[in-house]
């Protein structure tokens, strides 16, 4: 019960944030009114929903066991595994001629049906039993404070299995800032109509725009894709959970304040994210795989041929040069034959331009960012003895002049 008033709380949080109705639409707002995502509803159909489910659980006495669960949990990804393996078969069955009525592909449609219906089944047990893996964690690791002896977990851990939204980015032509941070649009919209939409904002507004997908959106509960295997799902339940957390801590307040408080916050979910999802992969009997060998002090490695991470440093290196100086065509033209060049290599890219750097460069982590954020919380997070005692520090930032104080303050300490 408890963690159902919680969770009503959120909600109630949730409802005054979202984005109001207006009848003095922005041209931005027209254009992307008829692909709109209704979040509220969404909300509201899934976190009741959950409540229902959970509601059933105790009356009807079928709450499963940690081991029920975690067998679910195996079944459910055993599954996953599965449906891949069918697709790929469905794909090389119809590139090779095979009639939409052969046996062999509708045995495989249906296999592929079979498979996707035990999934759905599974899908409500297999959260419960992962959100209560995370928990804890969480616990372990000490994030939450004891209040009279008992530690509240707040926000509760809460995520469904869907496909996330897609999400609209904007950023000025002339420099890569990231603009309107929450503009989510239906998850299926196609090709054509994502194309359409970017140019009518780029010929109306003049802004560099791209519609890109999420890998999971902290809506609560969060929308995690059901398309990832286990360790990288609880990565991501992990990434967006600690969103959650830091909504209510002065870190989280700052998100939108500007790009590098932007970044260190995705950055944070990012680094610590990834360690708590590994524990609770190790918890469940994962094995990870080893840890790569430090480099030695002195001694460059130049990796031979097409090495993505340093391609795309050096794209949005040389972009940021072309644009400094103002040449904004040329930045673009040199985009465009950067992104035929990652094809060219086996690495697909829909739309490689500002708006794609405003997105992807928000990730410190990532080699399209040019943010110190990265190796900086690399280096705090050495500092601390767990990532527990790391993400509660971190979370009281409010500015990147007090993170970089907090940093130089843990240096100092652990010298």
């Amino acid at each position: 019960m408890r963690k159902r008033l919680l969770l009503l709380l959120l909600l109630v949080a949730v409802a005054f944030l979202a984005p109001r109705a207006s009848l003095n639409l922005s041209p931005v707002q027209q254009a992307v009114f008829p692909y709109r995502w209704d979040l509220v509803g969404w909300e509201v159909a899934n976190l009741f929903g959950k409540w229902w489910l959970l509601g059933q659980e105790r009356v009807l006495g079928h709450y499963p066991t940690r081991d029920q669960g975690l067998k679910q949990v195996e079944e459910f990804f055993r599954l996953g595994n599965e449906e891949r393996a069918l697709l790929g078969q469905r794909l090389l069955l119809a590139a090779g001629g095979q009639q939409t009525d052969g046996p062999g592909l509708q045995e495989v449609e249906a296999t592929l049906a079979r498979a996707h219906r035990g999934r759905a089944r599974l899908r409500p047990a297999v959260e419960e039993a992962l959100e209560r893996e995370v928990s804890g964690v969480l616990r372990r690791e000490g994030i939450f404070p004891e209040v009279w002896g008992v530690s509240l977990l707040f926000p509760p851990v809460d995520f469904r299995f869907d496909t996330p939204p897609l999400l609209l980015i904007m950023s000025p032509r002339e420099r890569i800032e990231r603009l309107d941070l929450q503009v989510l649009l239906r998850p299926t919209m196609i090709v054509k109509e994502m194309e359409g939409l970017e140019g009518q904002i780029l010929a109306s507004q003049n802004l560099s725009a791209l519609v890109e997908g999420t890998g999971g959106l902290s809506t609560y509960p969060a929308a995690v894709p059901a398309t990832y295997d286990l360790r990288t799902t609880l990565h991501v339940v992990a990434h967006e959970w600690l969103h959650h957390y830091l909504f209510f801590k002065p870190l989280g307040r700052s998100y939108g304040e500007n790009n590098t408080l932007l970044t260190l916050n995705e950055t944070v979910a990012d680094v610590a994210g990834r360690e708590l999802g590994d524990l609770v992969y190790e918890r469940l009997g994962g094995t990870l795989p080893p840890k790569a060998p430090p480099r030695q002090e002195g001694v460059e490695e130049a990796p031979q041929g097409f090495v993505f991470e340093r391609e795309m440093r050096e794209t949005r290196l040389q972009a940021d040069r072309l644009l400094a100086k103002g040449k904004v065509a040329e930045a673009e033209t040199f985009m465009e034959e950067r992104r035929r060049f990652f094809l060219a290599n086996g690495v697909y890219i829909r739309k490689l331009n500002q708006a794609y750097f405003a997105f992807h460069g928000s990730y410190g982590d990532s080699p399209a960012s040019v943010s110190p954020a990265g190796n900086e919380l690399e280096e705090l997070r050495a500092t601390f003895p767990s990532v527990g005692s790391f993400v509660r520090a971190v979370a009281g930032v409010y500015s990147y002049e007090e993170f970089q104080a907090l940093l130089r303050q843990r240096q100092a300490v652990n010298r």
